[in-house]
């Protein structure tokens, strides 16, 4: 019986051995285009990427294109901006001014040629200019029940026109001090917050260093959601207002499981060229016990 079973896991193998070796010398990686536009921020961090193979290693700077020819331009002041890598931040390709901030309702477009010959192109709408309705509170005081997680705060913007959805990004800025920013401070540590999101983290394999969380918003309004906030002690939270490239990648990277042509907003290649605006600010998360 043994011997059997010791057959049997063998063909196994040999078989997903197999499968393996085929998928790998069979893969053709595709350029795939991050390229986002942040009105009143200089153009930076315009990242282009290799696909990668299922079975090897996930390394992402071994996969950044970092050779090709890109090209920003402006609609409304007839401008082009040539972007040069960053070498030194290893996070995309910039414009070396940074003296010029990306503008509102402007129509920019972009091109990509890559070592290949292949050319990526697309265009993008930036959204008007957000901001506050009413101020984000700066301390919050976490539920003492935690089972009971009811919000007596919210925060509100003004809808920007043409604009549909929001995305809201929650990002805790240390998760080690948390005394530190009490007054008068003291040496109290931080720790994760009990909320839904945190749950079994420090059983499972995926990461429980996890910092931030966002959603997208059909509304210029919400209560706060305590479920958000996987961390007490100090946050940034930003509200951007995305153009529908960004809607429609957001829900792409999200709740589809493969890649859907339909929701690129490139012509030649897979990705995005969007473009947003955003409002952001601090708060202070309290413990509900020490």
């Amino acid at each position: 019986m043994n011997k059997i079973y010791i057959i049997v896991i063998s063909l196994i193998v040999i078989f997903l051995t197999s499968c393996e070796d085929s998928a790998i010398q069979d893969y053709k990686p595709e350029a795939i285009v991050e390229a986002y536009l942040i009105v009143d921020k200089p153009i930076s961090e315009i990242r282009i990427l290799n696909s990668q193979p299922l079975f090897q290693k996930y390394d992402e700077n071994n996969y950044l294109i970092k050779n090709a020819n890109i090209v920003i331009y402006s609609d409304s002041d007839n401008q082009s901006f040539p972007l040069q890598y960053n070498y030194k931040e290893q996070n995309g390709y910039y414009y070396p001014d940074t003296t010029y901030l990306v503008k509102p309702n402007n129509k920019y477009s972009i091109e990509i040629k890559l070592e290949n010959g292949q050319v990526i192109t697309g265009n993008t709408v930036t959204p008007g200019r957000i901001e506050m309705i009413t101020d984000m509170p700066k301390i919050l005081q976490f539920p003492f029940d935690t089972l009971n997680q009811k919000s007596t705060d919210s925060i509100a913007w003004n809808p920007v026109p043409n604009i549909n959805y929001y995305t809201i990004n929650i990002m805790c800025l240390d998760t080690l001090n948390y005394g530190k920013y009490l007054s008068p401070a003291t040496n109290e540590l931080n720790r994760r917050t009990y909320v839904l999101l945190n749950r079994g983290a420090e059983h499972s394999d995926r990461k429980t260093t996890e910092i931030s969380f966002s959603t997208l918003m059909p509304s210029n309004s919400t209560p706060v959601v305590w479920n958000a906030f996987r961390w007490f002690g100090k946050h940034f939270v930003s509200i951007y207002a995305i153009d529908i490239n960004m809607v429609q990648w957001s829900m792409f990277s999200y709740y589809f499981p493969m890649h859907d042509n339909r929701l690129s907003s490139v012509k030649g290649g897979k990705g995005c060229f969007g473009s947003a605006s955003v409002v952001s600010d601090t708060v202070f998360i309290l413990k509900n016990q020490p």
